[in-house]
């Protein structure tokens, strides 16, 4: 393998980006494709007037709206246009299904692939993003950018109407609706409103990922700061109850969280602290970072290096573990024993 690398890397640069270049922290890329033509893919992905939408990657350019694509076959003619949500015909039950609508199983593999390629180029590859719009960012921010907005498809916006919804005032506005979220099979194009099945909690289900991992730098004006804030806005939190001094019979029930207990211990976290008023900020940031350029101060993908802060989140986290574990001993340890809560117990 590595005579082949050596003398025959022309024969390995035409299907791989590289293996002889390394990366960030040293790291090798397996790519099919190297930087210029990734380069050349998101000039056309990032393109609202082509793949990006405004609640994600749509499945075909938007191009095609005016100029289908056609070919003819045996005498026949066939062609296929951009059709963002309801089909033009009876194909497929009337749905475009891969002509146009936002799918979240597609776009969650190209935030995943980008990572990767973040994770090999650091801030040394930068993209403009949306195109036209002057914005410089590396991978990582792009990958932020798609999840953003994805999560715009199903979060409320300031008139309280979620993308989703098309406008229904029962959906959006109905105390027994507004809160119950259906997890449809794929989103318009153009509006985002949900189509397909209403029940796709498989890759749909996704988009609880991706609030873990950005839903705190997410750029929506309601979009929680803080672990804490974050956890209560999107899940059940275990660590808002109130310490208490003298430990009663039947203490207050606590509900069970699982991905929530995690988001202040991710180790990635504590990057995404909101800069300090001291200036320290702007002294440890890494040079060459666009942290500043397109107001993303609390991205998680910016790199400082801060190893202190880095121990202090870790601590603060495994301070609120250690409390809640010990009060969840304290209940069991009552006398009434531990049949009170078998219903908690998993």
């Amino acid at each position: 393998m590595e005579w082949f690398i050596e003398n025959k890397h022309d024969v390995f640069e035409r299907n791989i980006a590289s293996m002889k270049r390394r990366g960030k922290d040293n790291r090798l890329l397996l790519s099919l494709v190297n930087e210029e033509r990734l380069k050349k893919i998101l000039e056309r992905m990032l393109d609202e007037t082509e793949f990006l939408s405004k609640g994600g990657i749509r499945s075909l350019s938007k191009y095609h709206e005016e100029h289908p694509y056609s070919m003819d076959v045996n005498g026949q003619h066939f062609s296929v246009g951009y059709v963002p949500g309801d089909s033009d015909s009876g194909l497929f039950g009337g749905n475009s299904n891969w002509r146009g609508p936002v799918w979240i199983a597609v776009n969650f593999l190209l935030v995943e692939s980008l990572l990767r390629f973040y994770m090999f180029y650091g801030n040394t590859l930068k993209v403009e993003c949306p195109k036209g719009s002057g914005d410089e960012m590396h991978l990582g921010h792009v990958a932020e950018e798609i999840q953003h907005r994805l999560q715009h498809l199903m979060a409320r916006g300031d008139d309280g109407r979620r993308a989703i919804n098309d406008g229904n005032d029962m959906l959006d506005f109905d105390p027994h609706w507004k809160d119950y979220l259906w997890f449809y099979e794929f989103f318009d194009g153009d509006s985002g409103r949900g189509l397909g099945a209403s029940h796709q909690c498989g890759w749909t289900g996704l988009m609880a990922k991706m609030i873990h991992d950005t839903g705190v730098n997410c750029r929506l004006p309601q979009t929680p700061r803080t672990p804490t804030a974050a956890a209560s806005h999107y899940f059940d939190d275990v660590f808002t109850r109130q310490r208490r001094n003298s430990q009663t019979k039947k203490p207050g029930a606590l509900r069970r969280s699982s991905t929530s207990r995690s988001i202040g211990a991710r180790s990635d976290y504590w990057r995404s602290a909101p800069p300090s008023d001291d200036g320290d900020h702007e002294a440890e940031a890494e040079e060459g970072d666009d942290t500043r350029s397109n107001g993303r101060a609390w991205t998680i993908y910016k790199d400082d290096g801060n190893a202190e802060a880095r121990n202090k989140e870790r601590e603060s986290a495994d301070d609120h573990v250690h409390r809640y574990v010990q009060d969840q001993l304290k209940r069991l340890m009552t006398p009434d024993g531990p049949e009170q809560y078998e219903d908690e117990i998993e």
